[in-house]
């Protein structure tokens, strides 16, 4: 960039965004998949038109991402919360055709408003298993009392005729290994109810050559933060003011310490900071 640009702002490699696509249709088009962008990860509309052409729709966590994938992406909707607050399942009836419970409770109380306004019903499971390959439990959605999803349990009591999705979500950041070892896993616990769905969402977490579940699949290195420090001040170590939030732009690296081994992305970002501080300082 020759001309200057004002900061805080993330900068996105087009190039880099389109070979992260092409991967994700490589794998949609090779399985016989789709494949969802979760927008609670990547969330920039003005790249929406370009994604859309390579993938099936978006996925939510609440009620404005959804509208949110709805109004500026289209295709398929798709929306998961642990809890729905009152009126909330009505409302999302209007912008998600396919919406995701917690809870055989969930589908009894909300489920019948669902289906009379058109959209499939899924179900998260607990599985229990996990590849979360960061974080420790606060990154496992299958930790010992977890909130995601419904246990094994309790699933012969769900009525399964309402039920259209079956859905896992257990993986973070898991390579091969993992998505492969999800995929057998339930096909073997739970192959029962998978007879009684039209079809199976294994969530994300998967490492796709390296890049993301779509959310941060698409959006995996090819794009970052400009940021400037605007004072350098000297409290027995040199300390950079900048200008924008660093943990809050890269909470895996600062504070979930996400430097797996083969990872550097987060050396990556502090060398980017470390290098305009001694440069400032030189100045």
């Amino acid at each position: 960039m020759s001309e200057p640009f004002p900061t805080p702002c993330f900068v996105l490699d087009l190039k880099r965004l389109r070979s992260n696509l092409e991967t994700a249709r490589h794998i949609r088009e090779s399985a016989g998949c789709k494949i969802l962008l979760a927008t609670k990860a990547f969330a920039l509309p003005a790249v929406f038109p370009l994604m859309r052409d390579y993938l099936d729709g978006t996925t939510a966590s609440g009620e404005q991402e959804a509208r949110l994938g709805a109004d500026h992406f289209g295709k398929e909707v798709h929306v998961y919360s642990p809890a729905y607050a009152p009126g909330e399942v009505e409302r999302l009836s209007q912008v998600a055709q396919h919406i995701y419970f917690n809870s055989a409770a969930q589908i009894k109380r909300f489920g019948g408003v669902a289906k009379a306004a058109g959209a499939t019903l899924g179900l998260r499971v607990n599985p229990g298993f996990s590849n979360a390959t960061l974080g420790g439990d606060l990154y496992d959605p299958c930790a010992p009392m977890s909130r995601f999803g419904e246990v094994p349990a309790k699933l012969q009591a769900v009525d399964w005729t309402a039920v259209d999705i079956f859905h896992v979500h257990a993986l973070c950041e898991s390579l091969a290994d993992g998505s492969v070892g999800l995929i057998e896993h339930v096909a073997q616990l739970f192959a029962p109810y998978l007879d009684r769905v039209s079809t199976v969402n294994f969530g994300g977490g998967h490492f796709f050559k390296h890049i993301r579940h779509v959310g941060r699949s698409a959006g995996i290195q090819q794009s970052n933060i400009a940021i400037i420090p605007m004072r350098v001040d000297d409290a027995g170590m040199q300390l950079a003011r900048i200008d924008d939030q660093a943990t809050a732009r890269f909470e895996d690296d600062f504070d979930v310490k996400s430097r797996s081994e083969g990872s550097d992305r987060g050396d990556q970002r502090l060398d980017i900071i470390i290098r305009l501080v001694e440069e400032m300082t030189a100045a």
